[in-house]
């Protein structure tokens, strides 16, 4: 990732960061194309993924951590906001950030027939909260999950 790429902000008010303000607001991502992934490990698998990140607000250690393990490699077209984590944290409204997130690209929908792949799927099981249900559905629309298998116990 060039350095030059990187931007240092000191306001939320940024229109790249209009989608993170919007999280409660599927419909309109749904709309527009786009997906929010917050937390370390969806947002390293959504970069090692190959789909187009547009966006990548993060704290500097969350920048330093993902450039030392090649995470940002080849990663030149995504607009990369640096910020003090009390800061990223003002941005959804509500207490989850972690240090990063990412907005991407939805892929494109693939049909059963004209995939000669292999399928990927999700299986849940014994899920009791019903948000913890909507994030894995969520990403699983997002990653081009083929089906998600639940357990009576979800």
């Amino acid at each position: 990732m060039l350095e030059s790429s990187i931007h240092r902000i000191s306001s939320l008010d940024l229109r790249e960061l209009a989608p993170y303000r919007t999280m409660k607001r599927p419909l309109e991502h749904a709309r527009l194309g786009i997906f929010v992934d917050e937390g370390e490990k969806v947002v390293r698998r959504l970069l090692d993924s190959g789909l187009e990140v547009k966006s990548l607000p993060l704290t500097p250690d969350w920048l330093a951590r993902l450039h030392s393990t090649g995470h940002l490699q080849g990663r030149e077209g995504v607009t990369t906001s640096v910020a003090a984590a009390v800061l990223l944290r003002e941005i959804v409204g509500f207490n989850i950030h972690q240090g990063l997130m990412a907005v991407a690209k939805v892929p494109p929908e693939r049909s059963p027939d004209e995939s000669t792949e292999p399928r990927l799927l999700v299986a849940l099981d014994g899920l009791r909260i019903s948000e913890n249900v909507g994030v894995i559905v969520r990403n699983c629309a997002a990653f081009g999950v083929d089906a998600i298998l639940v357990g009576e116990t979800s």
